[in-house]
């Protein structure tokens, strides 16, 4: 369900939000120490090596990686097994020393394929490489059964702000608007997940992914998206359900395709992340940096576990249509996992509270082809700001709270009931 607001209207609850913030973040400070061994101290908010990782895939000719790949005997030995393979992008994982050093170990260069039989999408064939000598080392397949998907009507499975630029934050504007928005960036805590009172359905598999995106439309109703973020999943056991253990993996997709998880095959696999692991994330359309003439159809990600200093970065993803982005989107979403057999798709998880902060967007209005970052606070006061929660059998599953610029451009995302929540087959 959408609606249009302001954070004006939502002055009588700011006081209480902020409360939520305050316990959401003690507790996840606690829960941090626990699940990584690691004081809240050590993640620093605005301190990382995001930065750094474009920089370290400048390094490698990405053109002779591609074609080590796929003239390797991994290759040769995997592709054999479907009737068509081809190109979809390349990711590298890195574990960092930390700021300010942020010095690399563990590199692993990742060239991702999809392959295909009779037409038909059958996973990602994944060739690992050492970046140092661009030398295949292993193989891997992953074999999505998940879809994110898009949110162009009033009821979805998306709960979060899409925020466009009607207009420009400062005098002078660059023309006049709508104008395009280059990037989108934000952090958030990932939301530990368990299996709900009312249960889950596909086999008692439970998911909810919390991501950050670029997109055309409101809910990409033309289904142009590109997105990167954190996926949690929970299945519980069969033939009672829950309790369940979740598994969280980070990702990036350029919609209408398939996501791909930035776990890599070789050397126990980047990046993993756990519950409350501090995350920023960021997606940004390459015109960002000029020239182009005024467009681009690729697009860049980042995922960066800021608990543990580990990356994944994936330049160059391409759009076909997705080449002028309107609106800067900060969301969680219920994905589609279905289960042709038991005719039915996975639910939303009960979870703790999600945390965005430090959302904030690039756009055009103020200066053209630059990395002009302001926090969406100063959009979504303007009222350029559609609100998604998600909502089903008369019951809101998800409420999504204001945009607060007094505590860094944050919300939250709160679980109320998972009754219902589970998208179609």
């Amino acid at each position: 369900m959408k609606s249009t607001n302001k954070v004006g209207s939502f002055a009588g609850l700011g006081y209480l939000v902020l409360l939520l913030m305050i316990v959401t973040l003690s507790w996840l400070g606690s829960f941090q120490t626990t699940a990584r061994g690691v004081s809240p101290s050590e993640t620093t908010t605005g301190s990382s090596c995001a930065a750094f990782a474009a920089a370290e895939m400048g390094k490698v000719n990405r053109d002779i990686a591609i074609i080590g790949a796929r003239t390797s005997d991994f290759f040769a030995q995997e592709s054999s097994k479907f009737t068509n393979v081809t190109y979809n992008s390349v990711f590298e994982t890195v574990h960092w020393s930390g700021p300010p050093t942020c010095i690399p170990s563990n590199e692993l260069l990742n060239i991702v394929f999809a392959a295909y039989n009779f037409s038909r999408f059958t996973g990602y064939m994944v060739i690992s490489e050492d970046p140092s000598t661009l030398t295949p080392n292993s193989v891997r397949l992953q074999t999505q059964s998940l879809r994110f998907d898009s949110c162009p009507t009033g009821s979805c499975f998306w709960a979060g702000h899409e925020v466009n630029a009607a207009g420009c934050i400062y005098d002078p504007c660059y023309g006049t608007g709508p104008y395009t928005i280059y990037g989108a960036t934000a952090e958030f805590y990932v939301s530990p997940i368990s299996y709900p009172p009312t249960g889950c359905r596909d086999s008692y598999t439970c998911a909810m992914s919390s991501w950050v995106g670029l997109e055309n439309s409101i809910g990409a109703g033309d289904r142009n998206l590109a997105q990167a973020g954190v996926l949690g999943t929970c299945q519980g056991s069969f033939p009672f359900g829950g309790p369940c253990t979740p598994y969280y993996t980070a990702w990036y997709e350029v919609l209408p395709g398939v996501q791909v998880n930035c776990d890599s095959p070789a050397n126990g696999g980047y990046i993993v992340p756990l519950a409350g692991d501090d995350i920023y994330v960021s997606v940004t359309n390459e015109q960002i940096y000029g020239g182009n003439s005024g467009v681009s159809h690729n697009y860049d990600f980042v995922v960066y576990d800021k608990t543990v200093n580990e990356s994944c970065y994936s330049p160059a993803n391409y759009s076909n249509f997705l080449y002028i982005p309107r609106y800067a989107v900060y969301v969680d979403e219920v994905p589609k996992i279905c289960n042709d057999f038991w005719g039915d798709c996975a639910t939303l998880p009960k979870f703790v509270t999600t945390y965005f902060f430090d959302a904030s967007l690039s756009s055009g209005a103020e200066l053209q082809g630059t990395a002009n970052w302001l926090p969406i606070y100063m959009y979504t006061s303007n009222g350029w700001d559609t609100s998604d929660i998600i909502y089903n059998c008369g019951k809101t599953n998800v409420s999504t709270g204001p945009v607060l610029g007094s505590t860094g451009s944050s919300f939250t995302e709160t679980w109320l009931t998972s009754d219902c929540a589970s998208q179609p087959l």
